[in-house]
């Protein structure tokens, strides 16, 4: 028995040597394919991972509503925080018809406002100007590091909130509350900045700590009642116990 073996790993190895080059795809090919299946794997179990902390930290009660597909004529930000698509974005009447919805508790909108963001340190290219309501820090459960976000008394001034990458790059330093900065020939003043953000609500490529965040009604002035929503977010009254 064990000479067959024997005979049978020569005659294995003897075919190996005589046909190396056929012997070395076929052994790349297998290795090509494990590895394939097992960056697959990882890339799969690494999303898995990465919306399992985001419904941890803020909560599973968060109801998100984004249109099916996003405008071509998008900007590149509302790209970044959407994804590509090829029609339609939200409105203010699809914000007014979830935030009246029976059972909502409260929703805000995310827009993106385009335009030129002239600061201390030059113009700030890093983060979207994001268009949003005063529950924003309730829904994501997001603390402010320093100062206040703006409130329901704010809705019509220039009171920006931003995110910490953005404040310590448009001003050079961690706390520039009272600090000013030129957006579509207006000028904002900075009121708070958020503590830093471990996560962006469902989203793999935006980076809410390079944002500024705006009042939404102030960016309707600002875009002739057209500002993009390219999300809501909402709270149910009474959270699932499932």
């Amino acid at each position: 028995m064990k000479s067959v073996m024997r005979g049978n790993i020569k005659t294995a190895v003897a075919s190996l040597r005589g046909n190396k080059w056929r012997s070395f795809l076929t052994m790349l090919g297998v290795i090509i394919g494990v590895v394939s299946v097992i960056s697959i794997v990882s890339i799969g179990e690494g999303v898995k991972h990465q919306v399992g902390q985001q419904i941890t930290h803020m909560g599973k009660d968060l109801i998100t509503v984004r249109p099916g597909q996003v405008s071509t004529d998008a900007t590149s930000d509302l790209r970044l925080l959407a994804g590509d698509g090829s029609s339609g974005t939200l409105t203010k009447k699809d914000y007014t018809t979830v935030n009246d919805t029976s059972g909502v508790d409260v929703a805000v909108p995310l827009g993106v406002v385009g335009g030129k963001v002239a600061a201390q340190h030059g113009t700030y290219n890093d983060g979207p100007v994001i268009a949003t309501t005063e529950n924003l820090p309730q829904v994501l459960n997001q603390p402010l590091a320093y100062g206040g976000f703006f409130t329901n008394s704010d809705e019509q001034s220039n009171i920006a909130v931003l995110g910490q990458h953005a404040a310590l790059t448009m001003f050079n330093e961690n706390v520039p509350l009272g600090q000013t900065f030129d957006f579509r020939g207006q000028q904002f003043i900075v009121g708070g900045v958020f503590d830093q953000f471990d996560t962006t609500p469902f989203s793999l490529d935006a980076n809410f700590n390079n944002a500024i965040f705006i009042p939404y009604s102030v960016s309707q002035q600002l875009t002739d009642n057209n500002t993009p929503i390219y999300e809501l977010l909402a709270r149910p009254k009474i959270a699932s116990q499932t």
